[in-house]
C-alpha cells in the first residue's frame, strides 16, 4: 500500500468516495435526525470537506463551498436568539469580552490592510460559527441533552473512521487529504487532530478503560484515520495523550489491562515506524525498523538539524518556524505588531508554497503553524488577543480533563496547524468536550 497524490486520483475514484459521503449525509439528515435542527447543524459542520469537494468536482470553483459557508454563518446567527444569550454571556463575562476584543481587532486589522471583504468574512466565520453555536451547546447542556450530544459526536467520529477505511479501499493507498467528510481531497491536517479529540471522547465514555472489543476497535479506528491521511505525528502524540489521560487525569493504577497497554506501547511504536514510509529508510509501507533513521528524519524535517546544522534552523520545519517567530517578535516593527492582513495567508498562490522570500524567511508554507499564521496575518497584537480568548474559552473547565484539553489545543495551535480551531467541526467538538460534565464520566477529578 503506497502513498497516493491528489493528481493521481481518477474521476471515478473521486465520484465513488464523494458518493458514499453524499448517501451517508442524506441518511443522517433525512432519516435519522430529520427535524432536529441543532443536531443537523453539527452534522453539516462535519460534512464541510464534502461541500468543498463537490464544488471543485462539479463546478471547478468554490461557489458551492462559499454558499455553504455563508449558509452556516446565517444559520448560526439565526440560532442565537433561541438561546439564553444574556445569561450565558454573564456567566462567561471575561471570555465574551476577549472574543469581542479579538473580533474588533480582526476587523480593524483587515481595514488597515485593505483586505477583501468576502475573504475576511470567510476567515472570521471559521471562528464565529462555532462560537455562536457554543451558546446553543450551553443551552442544550443546561437542559440535559449532554448524553444525546455525546452519542451524536461519537457516531460522527465513527463515520470518519468508516470513511477512512473506505478511502484506503477505493484508492488502494493512503493520501494526505480526504479525512472522512471533514476535509477535501487536498486537506489532511485533521488526520492528526481528529484522533486526538476522539481520544478525549473515548475518555468520557470509558474512563480510559478498555472494557471490551469495541473499545479496542474504536482506538484502532482512530489510528487508521491518521494512517489513511498519511500523518506521522499521530503515531507519537496518540500514545502520549493516551497515557496522560490514563495516569494523570483518571489516575488509574497499573491494573492487568493497563499493564497490557503499557507493554503494547513498544509494539505500537515499532508498527508505526514501519507503516509510515517517511519514517523508515525504505520509504515504503512496512519498511525496515530503524529508530536512528527516524530520529534523524524527524530532527531534519521539524528543525533542519542534520550533520551540517547542529542547531534548529530558523524557518525550517515547524520548530524552526516557532524559532523564527521568537526572533521576529523581538523586532517590534510595524509588520511584527500588525502583520500583513488576512489576504496575505488566505489567498497566497500555490506556486508560493516554498517561496521563502514571500513567507519572510520560512522555507515552506507547510511549516507555518497556527500561531505563526496568526502572527503573519495580525501581528503580535492579534496573537496575544487570540491566545487570551482561547485560554479564557477553555479554562472554565478546571478539571484535569479540561486543563489537558486546553493544553492539547494550544499545542496544536503553537506547534502544528491549529486544525482543532480552524476546522469548524473539530472546534465545535472541542467546545462540547470542555462543556461536558466530566464528573459524570465515572472518574473523580481534582478541581482547582
Amino acid at each position: 500500500m503506497n502513498q497516493i497524490y491528489y493528481f493521481q486520483v481518477s474521476q471515478w475514484q473521486h465520484f465513488a468516495y464523494t458518493g458514499v459521503l453524499l448517501f451517508s449525509f442524506l441518511y443522517l439528515v433525512f432519516l435519522k435526525y430529520y427535524g432536529k435542527w441543532n443536531f443537523l447543524f453539527i452534522i453539516f459542520l462535519f460534512w464541510s470537506g464534502f461541500f468543498q469537494d463537490i464544488s471543485e468536482l462539479l463546478l471547478g470553483n468554490r461557489l458551492i463551498a462559499n454558499v455553504y459557508q455563508i449558509g452556516m454563518l446565517s444559520w448560526s446567527l439565526f440560532l442565537l436568539p433561541r438561546t439564553n444569550f444574556e445569561e450565558i454571556c454573564s456567566r462567561h463575562k471575561i471570555t465574551t469580552l476577549l472574543f469581542l476584543l479579538y473580533g474588533i481587532y480582526f476587523i480593524f486589522n483587515s481595514i488597515l490592510h485593505h483586505d477583501d471583504l468576502l475573504i475576511v468574512i470567510s476567515q472570521y466565520s471559521k471562528i464565529l460559527i462555532p462560537v455562536c453555536f457554543l451558546f446553543v451547546l450551553c443551552k442544550m447542556m443546561d437542559e440535559g441533552y449532554h448524553e444525546k450530544l455525546f452519542w451524536l459526536f461519537w457516531e460522527l467520529v465513527i463515520f470518519q473512521i468508516f470513511f477512512s477505511i473506505l478511502k484506503l479501499i477505493i484508492l488502494g493507498g493512503f493520501i494526505e487529504g480526504w479525512v472522512g467528510s471533514l476535509s477535501a481531497i487536498r486537506g489532511g491536517a485533521c488526520g492528526t487532530t481528529l484522533p486526538l479529540l476522539g481520544l478525549f471522547l473515548f475518555a468520557i465514555k470509558n474512563d480510559m478503560k478498555i472494557r471490551d472489543k469495541y473499545s479496542v476497535l474504536f482506538l484502532i479506528g482512530l489510528l487508521i484515520v491518521g494512517f489513511a491521511a498519511g500523518k506521522r505525528a499521530v503515531w507519537l502524540l496518540f500514545p502520549i495523550l493516551y497515557f496522560i489521560l490514563s495516569f494523570y487525569v483518571f489516575r488509574h493504577s497499573l491494573s492487568n489491562k493497563l499493564m497490557v497497554a503499557v507493554l503494547i506501547l513498544p509494539v505500537v511504536i515499532y508498527v508505526s515506524l514501519r507503516l509510515s514510509p517517511t519514517l523508515n529508510p525504505d520509504n515504503k509501507v512496512w519498511g525496515q525498523f530503524d529508530p536512528e533513521y527516524t530520529y534523524n528524519y524527524v530532527m531534519k524535517y521539524s528543525a533542519g538539524i542534520d550533520n551540517s546544522h547542529k542547531e534548529t534552523q530558523q524557518g525550517v520545519g515547524r520548530l524552526g518556524a516557532v524559532s523564527w517567530l521568537n526572533n521576529r517578535i523581538a523586532s517590534y516593527d510595524y509588520v511584527s505588531l500588525f502583520g500583513k492582513g488576512v489576504e496575505y495567508i488566505a489567498v497566497a498562490d500555490h506556486d508560493d508554497y516554498s517561496n521563502q522570500k514571500y513567507y519572510q524567511g520560512i522555507r515552506s508554507r507547510g511549516s507555518i503553524t497556527g500561531i505563526v499564521s496568526t502572527f503573519m496575518m495580525h501581528g503580535i497584537i492579534g496573537v496575544v488577543l487570540f491566545v487570551s480568548f482561547i485560554v479564557g474559552l477553555f479554562s472554565h473547565n478546571r478539571t484535569r480533563f479540561g486543563i489537558l484539553l486546553m493544553l492539547t489545543i494550544l499545542f496544536d495551535y503553537i506547534f502544528y496547524n491549529a486544525s482543532m480551531i480552524n476546522v469548524m467541526a473539530l472546534f465545535t467538538l472541542a467546545l462540547f468536550l470542555s462543556l461536558y460534565p466530566t464528573e459524570s464520566a465515572g472518574s473523580e477529578f481534582d478541581r482547582r
